[in-house]
């Protein structure tokens, strides 16, 4: 699979959240999203997944990958902030 990604760099936001950690339950937590639109060529139509090899722990890391349209993302992102 070959990838081309084009980055707009006008369209740089940086975004700062607190929230509690998902990891760590009850911990107030400083989040900084950094985000740019960018073209991406190559990559799959459908969904799909990757695996990133875990040499100390064995095995691997499964990501399953799925694309959503940006209003999608973005009312889940004002739900989350809501909360």
């Amino acid at each position: 699979m070959r990838l081309q990604v084009t980055v707009d760099s006008s369209t740089y936001r940086q975004l700062v959240e607190f929230a509690t950690s998902m990891s760590y339950p009850g911990l107030l937590t400083k989040y900084i999203c950094h985000r740019v639109n960018a073209t991406v060529t190559g990559l799959p139509q459908s969904q799909f997944e990757t695996c990133e090899p875990r040499p100390k722990l064995g095995g691997c890391l499964v990501t399953r990958w799925v694309w959503r349209n940006p209003e999608e993302v973005e009312e889940q992102h004002a739900l989350r902030n809501a909360e």
